[in-house]
């Protein structure tokens, strides 16, 4: 099989597992399902992943994978413009996004940002990346992974704020703290 229709075997798969999402919970979906759905073998699917959880972190790594395609591209070189970008792809990816929140498999998609993060901050030359060790870029990265994460998952919950509200709100926050972290406020 050339590589090709292996990848886009592998995308069938995926593909079928967010179409079946859509109507069928996670937990009470089969493998027999997506095969199906794909138009498989299941030895066709155990051949590309070990269960149904494998096919979340591939489309999970997909995801961190074309995030990381959009911050590269992007380049942001201001504070406001890193911190609008996660929104924007949120809301990109809002529909299946929301599926894996109401199936508590968000945390797959976390895990696989927080594998991209320390990438990220050592592959785009921002202004503000002056950390130089690799476990604290990695502690860092995590931190702030995590908590845009909490944010994403409340606002897919209730979305009734634009990107643009969410971007304030959250850079507005984190202007509010900063002299506390700094040292530059002494209350």
């Amino acid at each position: 099989m050339s590589r090709r229709i292996a990848l886009q075997t592998r995308q069938w798969i995926i593909d079928a597992l967010l179409e079946l999402l859509a109507n069928e919970p996670f937990s009470q979906m089969s493998v027999a399902q997506i095969c199906h759905q794909a138009q498989v073998s299941r030895n066709t699917f155990y051949r590309k992943f070990a269960d149904k959880r494998a096919v979340v972190q591939a489309y999970a790594e997909q995801l961190a994978g074309e995030y990381e395609d959009l911050v590269q591209e992007r380049t942001p070189q201001t504070f406001n413009a890193l911190v609008r970008l996660p929104f924007e792809f949120a809301a990109q990816h809002r529909t299946v996004l929301h599926l894996l929140q109401q199936n508590s498999l968000l945390e797959v998609v976390q895990a696989a940002f927080n594998q991209l993060g320390p990438r990220l901050y050592t592959a785009v030359d921002l202004p503000w990346h002056t950390v130089d060790s690799p476990e604290a870029v990695a502690i860092m990265m995590q931190f702030f992974t995590g908590a845009f994460w909490n944010v994403v998952m409340h606002w897919l919950d209730d979305s009734s704020r634009s990107v643009d509200e969410m971007t304030q709100l959250v850079t507005s926050g984190l202007a509010a703290v900063t002299p506390f972290v700094t040292g530059k406020n002494k209350g």
